[in-house]
């Protein structure tokens, strides 16, 4: 991942966070990153074709997916249906993954996106994303997130 491709991703998922949920975001070292063994986490992939291709991945804990749902809806969280943690990441998931391709490839490279998966994630999964080397560590209000993104081709300029 370039620089350039990294900090574009740190501040387009930070203002998206901040737009969407009411959250804010930071980087933070991957040995400061606190880890909690009893959560489970939610894993959002968005994929994107044009002049290259790649994904966007966000990692967060599934309780905490719950929250940003309920602030984004402007709810309470025992009013929330079935589903509604992992609809909230993907949203989130795919504005980023949209507003990164803007910022690093301009408004006029034209791309697809795909539909945001999310799967459940183990704490053991966790660690591997985490110790992974295309990973970003990020702490979203004092919670442990992970962000990534891997580019096949050249990026338009």
């Amino acid at each position: 991942m370039t620089e350039k491709f990294r900090e574009a991703l740190i501040d387009v998922f930070c203002q998206v966070l901040e737009q969407i949920a009411f959250a804010f975001g930071e980087e933070t070292p991957k040995e400061e990153l606190p880890s909690d063994e009893l959560a489970n986490y939610l894993h959002c992939e968005v994929g994107f074709r044009g002049p290259c291709k790649g994904t966007i991945a966000i990692t967060l804990p599934f309780e905490f997916c719950k929250e940003l749902a309920a602030n984004a809806l402007g709810i309470e969280q025992d009013e929330m249906a079935p589903g509604m943690a992992e609809d909230s990441l993907k949203e989130i998931g795919n504005v980023t993954c949209g507003q990164w391709i803007t910022a690093v490839a301009g408004k006029k490279a034209v791309f697809d996106l795909t539909v945001p998966e999310v799967k459940a994630l183990n704490e053991a999964a966790w660690v591997e994303l985490r110790d992974s080397s295309s990973s970003i560590a990020m702490l979203v209000d004092d919670v442990p997130a992970l962000i990534g993104v891997s580019v096949t081709g050249d990026m338009p300029e």
